[in-house]
């Protein structure tokens, strides 16, 4: 049975609180497992379901509060369920992500807006995948993977190799330059200084496809900005990834466009690949 740890929420902007967690690394069908979030105004309950079922997803953003939602606390947990089986595993919110600052949320949405229309692009973001199932390439007691240009996890080490894409606007601002020691070669690779708004959330290693240019890179660093504890911004160097990488194998009309300022998205988890 899977375990759910870093169950965490954090305040996107006023109306959209947005739920992550991740699993215990495993050597089970991820897709044989369900999910389902579940909301109260009581840490004892009752909880309300607020998503359908769905699978192999990690986060969600709730964005159907109650009209007088103003002074009232809720309390989140997500609900794991193996069918075949009926085994469940239940657990409730612990940690919050970052203090809520609204003059940093502020920011973030006019800059969200500002990229949007005038001083950015659009950009898909592929989250890689730094828990989950384990690939057959990857030897989990000698911690080495077997097989190179795995198209099964793209050297990830877990199926799948990235989660589902996020479409948002960022704004490249100048060229850099950076050598990359992953392979037995060193070669230095043209890279890009790249600004991204306060979701989604990036980190090293996490994909990047202008689908405008067909180009796609690999974020290198991140350099968040913060207002009050709350994410502003987050500045980041990219490296471009080359034609002949197993990464530009993904072919992006596979993954699910999820919109954070899209009600419909919002409100609904995407299908599982």
């Amino acid at each position: 049975m899977i375990k759910v740890v870093n169950f965490l929420v954090r305040s996107i902007q006023p109306y959209n609180i947005e739920l992550s967690w991740e699993i215990e690394p495993t050597t089970d069908d991820i897709l044989d497992y369900t999910f389902q979030v579940y909301r109260s105004e009581a840490e004892g309950g009752p909880f309300e379901a607020i998503t359908p079922i769905f699978k192999d997803k990690y986060y969600f953003i709730d964005n159907v509060l109650p009209a007088d939602r103003k002074w009232r606390k809720y309390f989140y947990a997500v609900e794991v369920k193996r069918p075949r089986d009926s085994k469940e595993y239940w657990t409730q919110i612990k940690h919050i992500g970052e203090p809520r600052n609204p003059y940093a949320q502020e920011i973030s949405r006019v800059e969200r807006a500002v990229f949007g229309a005038v001083a950015g692009v659009r950009v898909y973001v592929l989250p890689i995948k730094t828990f989950g199932m384990w690939c057959s390439c990857f030897d989990v007691v000698s911690k080495q993977r077997n097989k190179a240009n795995c198209l099964n996890c793209y050297n990830t080490n877990f199926v799948g190799g990235f989660h589902n894409a996020v479409e948002t606007f960022a704004q490249i601002r100048q060229f850099t330059h950076q050598d990359s020691t992953e392979e037995p070669i060193v070669r230095q690779k043209a890279g890009v200084s790249i600004v991204l708004t306060n979701y989604p959330i990036v980190k090293p290693g996490d994909l990047l496809i202008q689908p405008d240019e067909n180009q796609r890179w690999k974020i290198a660093s991140v350099e968040p900005t913060r207002l009050g504890g709350s994410l502003v911004h987050q500045n980041t160097v990219a490296a471009l990834v080359d034609r002949d990488q197993v990464e530009y194998s993904i072919k992006i009309e596979n993954f699910d466009i999820f919109r954070p300022n899209h009600p419909d998205a919002l409100m609904h988890p995407r299908t599982a690949l």
